[in-house]
């Protein structure tokens, strides 16, 4: 949708109901894999925000630099008292524990009422995360002669390539980062239970496609994941971003995940509002 339009129809909203004490938006996003150095996000998550930044807002140097806004009043403020508090209980080992039994029983709620497989488990095997670097190009030769001409510029990638799935490509699978709790999984022969994560969300109107870019800002600004509506609400209405975690924000994204992720994130939708008491 973008920030604009989201941004639109929040003041539509807004008008036609002026009481509204809390506006969520749902949905599907891109997550960081790692951060604070410890947590580790895996497709189907679920990403939480206690505030916006919007990685796309400010001014472009000469040189190619561009440099983000970060003064008030162009940062975004902070979500209410009620929000806040909210945020708060949902922080706890308690609550976050219940949230991750609700989202498992509201998926299995949804599977029953829609009959169909958007709600299925893509499979282990279908979670897979790249070096940052690592671009998603052909790598097979004599296909391409942009991207089988540039192994000195491993960034350069023909206008196709986003086109094909990385099997069709010939990504090498020696360039995968391994995760912890995907082979916690395999070894238990289960899926894995998707997990809550709760801080500040990156959005804008440029997709994110770029491991490198994902991993700088991440490190500068502390997000977390990257969508695209969420800057558009927040000055608008009370708001918190609830989505599900499709892809990771790199070149190598596809649509695999995003019936899955759109299912996490409503199920998670449904558990924070057992929670909302204001």
């Amino acid at each position: 949708m973008g920030t604009l339009a989201a941004s639109r129809s929040a003041s539509s909203l807004r008008s036609t109901f002026p009481n509204i004490k809390l506006a969520l938006v749902v949905g599907i996003c891109g997550g960081t894999p790692h951060y604070d150095g410890q947590h580790e996000i895996i497709l189907g998550d679920v990403v939480i925000s206690e505030g916006i930044v919007q990685y796309d807002f400010g001014r472009l140097l000469p040189g190619g630099t561009f440099h983000r806004k970060k003064t008030m009043p162009e940062d975004f403020g902070r979500p209410n008292a009620a929000i806040r508090s909210l945020l708060a209980k949902m922080k706890t080992k308690k609550t976050k524990n219940n949230l991750k039994g609700k989202i498992i029983n509201y998926l299995e709620m949804m599977a029953g009422n829609l009959g169909d497989k958007s709600t299925q488990y893509p499979g282990i095997s279908q979670d897979e995360l790249f070096q940052p670097d690592y671009a998603h190009k052909h790598y097979k030769a004599n296909v391409c002669s942009t991207c089988n001409h540039s192994e000195g510029a491993r960034n350069v990638v023909c206008d196709n390539a986003s086109d094909f799935t990385c099997k069709q490509l010939g990504c090498q699978k020696d360039n995968l980062i391994g995760r912890d709790r995907l082979k916690l999984a395999a070894e238990m022969g289960k899926p894995p239970t998707p997990m809550v994560h709760i801080g500040l969300v990156g959005s804008g109107n440029t997709v994110m496609k770029s491991g490198t870019d994902r991993d700088r800002i991440a490190s500068q600004d502390k997000v977390i994941a990257f969508e695209m509506e969420g800057a558009g609400v927040w000055d608008v209405l009370p708001c918190m971003v609830i989505k599900g975690v499709c892809d990771y924000a790199d070149s190598h994204k596809n649509k695999v995940w995003q019936e899955y992720a759109a299912a996490t994130g409503a199920a998670c939708m449904r558990a924070v509002l057992d929670l909302w008491t204001h």
